[in-house]
């Protein structure tokens, strides 16, 4: 029988997007990678791009043509998607993964340490910790690969396992931890004394704004919410504009989506009166992983003054991205669109800059309940 673990978070990529075109049609099927994944662009892409010249027929080398021809687009976020990776991502629009349910972080030394253990999970059942430091996944050393490499090493076929050695309290462990589904939440809510509601959302996936709607609900009235937006990569662009209006009521009028060379519309949505918290005091906590939606969310409430922000500053990725299917099971993340103020100026590359700067994480949500315990 299929376990699955139900997580509040999961190894992720660490990228904003949002599903689109994961099978193809018959006609898409017959085009070669290089012709299909051209034709995505130019159709998709947020600005309208010149592209290198490259036939199909002149490419010996298919996929790094097509990486080419991203890089043409002098923008990191797209990516050509081999068919591993575009299966996680897929897995990740799905809210789900095969893997051992924790979390990873690098600190300001370097190393790659277990931010979060999911409670039950199988890397909980072998024993590992918040703080232990990995060392090697599988007898390969993780010294100088990203937290999105190593995610990569750790997941794999559910019912399989990977052996991790890591370090704890200046001691070499060893421990074989089994693969399984793990169904990943979009946030996790609690309640402290003083009756705050601390939301910590990890994405903006599906079901995000009634996950958002119910956490509050289930928290009985509170008297002030904390927003936790750090490390959240972003997502789809109706749940962040669905969680701003339901904790303001000056609906969103400072940001404008720009698309296929074009200002669109102020971005808008709609929210049930149901769900709305909108007098509630409210602090929002960012850091250099709040990105996209996440920091698009962040920047809105700041501006309208309907919170105050604290910790460091966001990521300055003012980006939409969206997934696309290509041949062979492979795909490709692409800039679909951009966040840029309602004059039509580009954001600051630098991001959202708090009202109140705590370097400290392991400070910043205490800094951030006494502002909501201060005056009203």
């Amino acid at each position: 029988m299929r376990k699955a673990i139900v997580s509040s978070l999961v190894l992720c990529l660490g990228i904003s997007t949002i599903f689109a075109g994961q099978s193809l049609a018959d006609g898409e099927k017959a085009l070669p990678l290089y012709d299909r994944a051209r034709q995505l662009v130019e159709d998709n892409y947020f600005e309208v791009p010149s592209l290198p010249k490259c036939q199909s027929s002149a490419c010996t080398d298919p996929a790094q043509a097509v990486e080419n021809l991203l890089a043409s687009l002098n923008n990191p976020l797209n990516k050509y998607l081999s068919q591993p990776d575009y299966q996680i991502a897929v897995d990740m629009q799905k809210l789900k993964v095969y893997g051992i349910g924790i979390n990873l972080k690098r600190d300001p030394d370097g190393r790659l340490l277990i931010r979060r253990v999911l409670e039950g999970s199988p890397a909980a059942i072998a024993g590992l910790e918040v703080g232990d430091e990995i060392i090697a996944v599988d007898g390969k050393p993780v010294v100088g690969l990203s937290e999105t490499s190593v995610a990569k090493l750790i997941r794999g076929p559910e019912g399989s396992s990977c052996k991790l050695k890591f370090m704890r309290e200046n001691i070499e462990h060893i421990r074989e931890v089994s693969r399984v589904a793990i169904v990943a939440a979009n946030l996790q809510c609690r309640k402290l004394p003083g009756n705050v509601a601390v939301i910590k959302m990890y994405r903006f996936g599906l079901l995000a704004v009634p996950e958002f709607a119910g956490a509050l609900q289930s928290l009985s009235e509170p008297r002030a919410i904390l927003l936790d937006l750090r490390d959240n990569p972003g997502g789809m662009v109706d749940c962040w504009l669905n969680i701003f209006n339901a904790l303001s009521d000056t609906n969103n009028k400072f940001l404008s989506i720009y698309m296929r060379g074009q200002v669109s519309a102020r971005v808008t949505a709609a929210i049930p009166a149901a769900w709305r918290y909108t007098e509630r005091p409210l602090v929002v906590l960012i850091n250099k992983g709040t990105a996209a939606e996440a920091e698009t969310l962040a920047y809105s409430l700041q501006k309208s003054g309907r919170a105050k922000v604290v910790g460091t500053h966001s990521a300055g990725q003012w980006y939409h991205t969206e997934l696309f299917g290509l041949p062979a099971d492979t795909g490709l993340q692409l800039v679909t669109a951009r966040y840029i103020n309602i004059d039509g100026q580009n954001l600051p590359s630098s991001g959202v800059q708090p009202d109140l700067v705590v370097e400290d994480e392991g400070k910043q949500e205490e800094a951030a309940l006494a502002l909501l315990s201060g005056p009203k």
